[in-house]
């Protein structure tokens, strides 16, 4: 199923790490690349795991760190930290919630190849809906079912070239497919 194949590659590509950090954008972050943009959001995350002010303290004090260093530059033995089975949870949540989007922005998304709902499963999952939306030409692609087209405008400025070119890949396997 296409949202299986979606988790393993987020694990992949976002890894597993169960306390807080700071992404390459300077964004606090937990999980398998789940965005922490709150406190209210890390104690949700982090809930019975460690006190609200200990999940306070740390979110705070991460927030003020250097952003996009290895996740372990992050860590103290204090750090609050979620299991792995809470991030499996959320992970299953997040792209349950990303296919609905999904399914608002393409009338026809069920009737998708699989390799293509999993490209844009991906994306949206990584990139959030606003930032997706801007990928104006990838969207109209996908649309008219131009997967060549598609793998050529799903390239994401500041991601790893082996999660593009995932994606991308994702894209070429439909050609001769039709939603």
């Amino acid at each position: 199923m296409y949202e299986d194949l979606v988790a393993d590659q987020a694990k992949e590509f976002e890894g597993e790490i169960p306390w807080m950090y700071l992404d390459s954008r300077g964004n606090v972050t937990c999980g398998i690349g789940f965005l922490v943009s709150t406190i209210a959001d890390a104690v949700d995350f982090y809930d019975g795991v460690s006190s609200v002010e200990d999940i306070r303290d740390d979110f705070l004090r991460v927030r003020n760190m250097t952003p996009n260093m290895k996740p372990s530059y992050y860590h103290e033995d204090s750090s609050p930290m979620i299991s792995r089975q809470t991030m499996d949870t959320i992970l299953k949540n997040k792209l349950y919630d990303c296919s609905k989007e999904l399914q608002s922005i393409f009338l026809d998304f069920d009737n998708f190849p699989d390799a293509a709902k999993a490209a844009i499963l991906d994306m949206i999952y990584n990139l959030g809906k606003p930032k997706f939306l801007v990928f104006k030409k990838l969207i109209q692609a996908v649309k008219s079912a131009n997967w060549s087209t598609a793998a050529q405008e799903c390239h994401r400025i500041g991601i790893p070239d082996s999660r593009n070119n995932w994606t991308a890949s994702r894209f070429l396997s439909c050609l001769g497919d039709k939603p």
